[in-house]
Parts: C-alpha cells; sequence; structure tokens
C-alpha cells in the first residue's frame, strides 16, 4: 500500500478506537444483575434488596439469604438453601450451603496462610476484594472445569472473617458476599483518632 493510504487506514482505526470510548463512556453497557439463577438446587434471585437479612450479634456482623432459605439455629454463621431444609448435616458437608466463620489470627499470620492451608492440594486463582468497605482475599479451584471450592477471607483486627461458598454458583456466591455489613463497633477500633 502506498504511504498514503496506510496513514489514512491508521488513522480511521484511531478515530473509530476514541469514537467507539467516547460511545460507551455516554451509554455504558447495561448488565442485568437481578436475573434469577437457575444453576443452584432452587432458582433464586439476585435482587438482593428481596433478600431476608439476618445478623449475628455476638460475631458482629449481618446478611441477607434469598426467600425461603433457612439460617441453622444451632450455627448462625451457617446458611442453608430451602431444599436442604430438614437436611442440615447432609447439607454442612456437601455444596449447597452458605457458612461464615469467624477465626483468630496468631502472631504474623496473614490470610493468605489460611486460603493455602484451605487449599492445600489444589490450585486456587487468588484475587483481592472487598467486603463492606474492608480488604480481603477471594480464593476459588476448579476442579474438571466446575467450582469445587470457593471463599472470602476478610482480616478485621485480630479476628479472620470467612465465608464459605464451597460449590455453590459464583454469581450467587458473591450476592451473598455483597449483602455482609460488618457492625460500626467492630470497625471503630480500626479508625484512627483525628
Amino acid at each position: 500500500m502506498s504511504p498514503v493510504v496506510e496513514t489514512s487506514v491508521v488513522v480511521l482505526a484511531a478515530a473509530y478506537g476514541f469514537f467507539a470510548i467516547y460511545l460507551a463512556s455516554i451509554h455504558p453497557f447495561v448488565v442485568l444483575t437481578t436475573a434469577d439463577i437457575r444453576s443452584v438446587p432452587e432458582p433464586i434471585t439476585l435482587d438482593t434488596d428481596l433478600w431476608e437479612r439476618h445478623e449475628n450479634a455476638e460475631r458482629g456482623y449481618q446478611y441477607a439469604v434469598p426467600p425461603g432459605w433457612i439460617v441453622d439455629d444451632a450455627d448462625p454463621g451457617r446458611v442453608v438453601s430451602a431444599r436442604a431444609r430438614g437436611r442440615l448435616p447432609e447439607a454442612r458437608e456437601g455444596g449447597e450451603g452458605l457458612m461464615i466463620e469467624v477465626l483468630e489470627l496468631g502472631p504474623r499470620q496473614e490470610p493468605e496462610n489460611v486460603a493455602v492451608a484451605d487449599f492445600a492440594g489444589r490450585r486456587p486463582a487468588l484475587y483481592d476484594v472487598s467486603v463492606y468497605g474492608q480488604g480481603g482475599l477471594f480464593a476459588i479451584a476448579f476442579e474438571d472445569g466446575r467450582v469445587s471450592s470457593q471463599a472470602v477471607y476478610v482480616p478485621i483486627g485480630e479476628k479472620l472473617y470467612v465465608f464459605r461458598g464451597g460449590k455453590f454458583d459464583p454469581a450467587a456466591f458473591s450476592a451473598f458476599v455483597s449483602t455482609v455489613r460488618f457492625f460500626p463497633q467492630l470497625l471503630l477500633p480500626l479508625i484512627p483518632n483525628s
């Protein structure tokens, strides 16, 4: 090609790229986040405003679960789907439930250490996340192209809040974690005096 044609093609490609970026900023892609998830035992909505709120005052957090789901009275950190109702012991071992644990962090122990121990023998993907403004770590492992285990680790002070999703649908697990709220008294000691 001639230099004039090459220059024209480059200028046209650059103009098209800038125009596409401009259009995307005016009309960003719209993604429906409230569609039902159907890859779980019972379809659930991702519209977390419709979910039922629960709290664990002793451990200093609250969360929401899809309508019809139950929270284990013996362990308020245990959430089980409606399908597992009446089968709590089985659901604890399987992938049908969600679990919240609070662990003590030892000296020089980081969330990564706990994640490595939890995912021993597997190769998890690790991501930085934020849960209610608190930095954390998301770990997920796959087996045969499917989620085999997933967890979010959030350190607050001397404690580590661990949200476990097992084989649960990642979109629904993410929605669940997004409903978590830590109580102010839990976070106040972490805010420096001004």
